[in-house]
């Protein structure tokens, strides 16, 4: 697992640089390295259901505003296993960096919704300096 912090709220993220030695980028290439090798496409996924009483407090916390924190949790958590299942497919490929790497969420049934990131898995190096 990734190393995590807390916000003020409390709720857990994944750092931006600590992906198991691995360099992951929202762009199509690294600056600084060069890409020797394409090794494919590669994903991480995973469905949650809310509980009953999220719902509810979520019901009463949307008609005052706010944050719905148990909600919000629950999204993190899902991201967050999302990308760890993404960075252990890209291990498993021999994989030293991810490019193009995008979330996409979506709901596949009453209270069920699916997160899922992808990109390309890559074996890069580093451009030698002059």
């Amino acid at each position: 697992m990734s190393a995590k912090y807390s916000s003020e709220s409390g709720i857990e993220a994944f750092t931006p640089f600590d992906h198991r030695g691995l360099h992951v980028t929202t762009g199509n290439d690294l600056p600084g390295f060069k890409i020797k090798k394409d090794l494919g496409l590669i994903y991480g996924t995973t469905v949650r259901s809310r509980n009953i009483g999220a719902n509810i407090g979520a019901s009463f916390k949307s008609i005052i505003g706010g944050e719905l924190r148990p909600l919000t949790k629950n999204v993190v958590n899902s991201r967050n296993e999302a990308v760890d299942r993404m960075i252990s497919a890209a291990l498993s490929l021999g994989a030293t960096g991810v490019i193009a790497f995008r979330f996409d969420c979506g709901s596949i049934g009453e209270g069920l919704t699916e997160v899922c990131c992808y990109g390309t898995a890559v074996e890069i190096q580093p451009l030698e300096k002059w």
